[in-house]
């Protein structure tokens, strides 16, 4: 069965008789298939993100990173991963339940320092998404250089939710976020997004997609067009190779503490996919934006 959520027609057939039902089916990498829990044991050395290829050091930290995800019952799963170094140790875990319309993720997140952090996310029918995180820092866990990984920035506290309507001609809703990081020092944005297919068939597809948004310091206006077109073999070779190309044209205009300024850009993609085989496929994109 593919990854992802969705419901299965069972026909089932016994003692003579036929009978169809249908369940809701769901699998992903942190929710595997019942009784077949999946772990993974990396090992290797925390390399700083270095400008130029410098090789290894005597200082860079050996490191192990681990992971265990598991199904507890049909729809809750449970999962923890590790990394661990001789210079720092970190730890998550959480876990997932899943049903028809709903999903429900909750997780948290603690270092050797004293660093912690929770995460809750959750989604239901018609693409309504939410999310709230809340994460307290030690100032020793604190990354101030590009050279050091952390999975630990400054304090804060974040909200983010969506509201979308998927409709046969498009989609559209509303979507907002919410940060703190203390000392009065808050962000945020809300406002309302589209994308709407103006033509579409199986080769063919123009899609607008317009979006505006008002934040603590600006206010933005987007418009966008999109073009694409896919090409097919008709041979029996033909069905495993596919070309598309991809035109877009995006219009920004956004006033920020009293000035204004706009924006336009243009990107032009193509991309050609192979298949090789049973399991393996080949795909060469190229692109250009002015």
């Amino acid at each position: 069965m593919p990854p992802g959520s969705y419901t299965v027609d069972l026909i089932i057939n016994e003692g003579g008789t036929t009978r169809r039902e249908t369940r809701f089916y769901s699998t992903s990498g942190r929710l595997p298939p019942r009784g077949a829990p999946r772990w993974y044991v990396e090992l290797g050395n925390a390399v700083p993100l270095r400008r130029r290829n410098d090789g290894f050091e005597d200082t860079d930290p050996v490191a192990l990173a681990a992971g265990w995800r598991q199904r507890l019952a049909g729809n809750l799963g449970v999962w923890v991963d590790g990394f661990f170094s001789n210079d720092r140790s970190y730890l998550e875990a959480g876990g997932r339940y899943i049903q028809d319309g709903l999903r429900a993720d909750l997780s948290t997140l603690a270092s050797d320092r004293g660093s912690f952090g929770v995460t809750a996310r959750g989604s239901l029918g018609w693409s309504i998404d939410g999310s709230a995180q809340h994460l307290n820092t030690v100032t020793r866990d604190v990354a101030n250089d590009r050279d050091t990984y952390s999975p630990f920035r400054n304090s804060f506290t974040q909200f983010t939710a969506s509201a979308a309507r998927a409709h046969k001609w498009g989609r559209y809703g509303l979507r907002g976020y919410f940060r703190n990081t203390g000392g009065g020092n808050d962000s945020w944005f809300a406002g309302p997004f589209a994308d709407i297919a103006l033509y579409r068939t199986r080769q063919f597809q123009f899609n607008l997609n317009v979006q505006a948004e008002q934040s603590d310091i600006r206010q933005t206006a987007f418009l966008g067009v999109r073009f694409s077109r896919t090409l097919r073999s008709q041979s029996a070779e033909a069905r495993r190779v596919r070309i598309s190309s991809r035109a877009d044209a995006n219009y920004r205009r956004q006033r920020d503490d009293g000035r204004q300024s706009s924006a336009a850009t243009l990107e032009a993609n193509a991309a050609l996919d192979q298949g090789l085989g049973q399991s393996a496929r080949l795909r060469l994109d190229t692109g250009i934006r002015y």
